[in-house]
């Protein structure tokens, strides 16, 4: 079991050996207080844009579905007139020219794996910048009227007007102690902070979340064509997940009738042509993984695309914020 494994499953299960680390969530725990006072404080400055800045991310580590929940939302505001720019860190992106804006050629291993996810499933530019403050004036010149940042929920430099956390309905925030011991970068106190929480899937209330679905409708190969799910049905299959919880992934093949043969991956795993099998059996992936997966040229590969089915109520109080302005502070919860 590797690192990350073990992480998980201290965090999520039951084991405890992570407890021996609490001096250390003691010590995130003051560096967390520290930091919110000094924005407080404005002894760093925070960037007002000068445009609505609606950023949407979690409060612990690992997968949640929040890049589909960023998608949905952008193609959301678009219907509704706005011209939309989305912001993103660019982890993993091999570029240092920052800002830099995702082309069209979409690679991976030149911008990370989400923006080019994002970008492949939107008609809006996508920036990446470490600097989000940096990176949200370039959209801004370009004449977007509304940024969606993906992730950077801690990211305090960069003034916002609304807060979305998306949260994992399996999992979860695990075993609710903060980093290392826990998944928790910031403590639940935060929740009370934000404007939205969004549940995917059912397992975990809260009574400020709704809950939404990730709907996937039909398997796409890397060449176009696309299966039907019920193309799974009693069918062996390689199931590829570099995400952060691999095992939903796996859990929905199942579910659609496949004979999994499980391959996970740490997420925002670097793949390589060995890391994939090619012995004739078909191989499926996230989308997530899939815009990494396609460089490699390799054959029999299948994706699944999903979207964020977010309640309407949503939708309907997001647009009341933008529209009341950031001098609301009306949460957006049914």
């Amino acid at each position: 079991m590797n690192l990350e494994a073990r992480f998980n499953t201290a965090w999520y299960g039951t084991s405890l050996w992570t407890r021996w680390l609490m001096p250390i969530a003691f010590i995130y725990w003051i560096i967390i207080r520290l930091r919110v006072l000094v924005y407080r404080l404005k002894l760093l400055p925070t960037t007002e844009v000068g445009i609505p800045v609606v950023v949407i991310g979690n409060i612990n580590v690992g997968g949640t579905g929040k890049t589909p929940v960023v998608i949905a939302t952008a193609k959301y505001l678009q219907n509704q007139g706005y011209q939309v720019g989305i912001l993103s860190r660019g982890y993993q992106a091999s570029i240092t020219d920052f800002p830099n804006l995702v082309h069209s050629d979409f690679k991976a291993s030149i911008y990370g794996d989400e923006p080019c996810l994002i970008a492949q499933n939107l008609n809006a530019p996508v920036v990446i910048d470490p600097n989000r403050s940096r990176g949200a004036q370039l959209l801004k010149t370009m004449g977007c009227q509304v940024i969606v940042c993906d992730d950077g929920l801690q990211h305090y430099a960069l003034g916002r007007d609304v807060e979305i956390v998306v949260v994992d309905g399996q999992r979860g925030f695990g075993n609710q102690w903060l980093l290392p011991v826990g998944p928790l970068r910031e403590s639940l106190s935060r929740l009370k902070q934000v404007d939205a929480i969004l549940i995917n899937g059912n397992g975990f209330e809260h009574p400020k979340a709704q809950c939404f679905d990730l709907v996937a409708d039909a398997l796409k190969s890397f060449g176009g064509q696309s299966q039907p799910l019920s193309w799974l049905n009693n069918k062996r299959v390689y199931a590829i997940a570099g995400i952060g919880n691999p095992q939903r992934f796996f859990g929905s093949l199942r579910d659609m009738g496949a004979q999994v043969m499980e391959l996970h991956f740490p997420d925002h795993h670097l793949y390589q042509k060995s890391d994939i099998p090619q012995d004739g059996l078909p191989i499926i992936m996230t989308e997530k993984d899939a815009v990494k997966i396609r460089e490699l040229e390799v054959t029999d590969c299948y994706y699944v695309p999903v979207v964020a089915n977010l309640p309407q109520q949503f939708y309907k109080n997001l647009s009341q914020k933008l529209l009341l302005g950031s001098s609301s502070k009306a949460e957006i919860i049914s």
